[in-house]
């Protein structure tokens, strides 16, 4: 009797395990325009020695980036910010990612990247 009351737990949970049980995959969340723009400047600004410092030049629309990942969005951000000396250097352009709505964080690495030697091939 003891026997059963143990066996019975054990065997339903292994057979429950045993199961596989699929998730559909949920459409990524519509984000509009405005979001994504919002969105990448403050992640760009977080990102700059002296957030105050920044004088936004431009925020391009989301665009479509072509890459391995398909569904990926960017948005260029141009700007002026102060440097290490506390005087403001040349403007920068930097790529900001998403994915699925969300900003592109995969395997640790950042959704902000510095384009601004090949800013004009990129942005739109």
């Amino acid at each position: 009797m003891k026997l059963k009351s143990v066996l019975f737990p054990v065997l339903s949970f292994l057979a429950i395990a045993g199961c596989q049980i699929t998730h559909e995959v949920e459409n990524p969340v519509e984000r509009s325009s405005v979001w994504y723009k919002e969105t990448a400047v403050a992640t760009v600004q977080q990102r700059l020695r002296d957030p105050e410092s920044m004088r936004l030049i431009s925020v391009s629309e989301p665009f479509a980036i072509q890459a391995a990942l398909q569904g990926q969005t960017g948005v260029c951000v141009t700007l002026n910010a102060k440097n290490a000396y506390g005087g403001y250097a040349s403007a920068s352009t930097y790529l900001v990612s998403f994915l699925g709505g969300h900003l592109r964080t995969w395997q640790g690495t950042s959704p902000v990247e510095d384009i601004s030697a090949s800013a004009g091939l990129i942005c739109p």
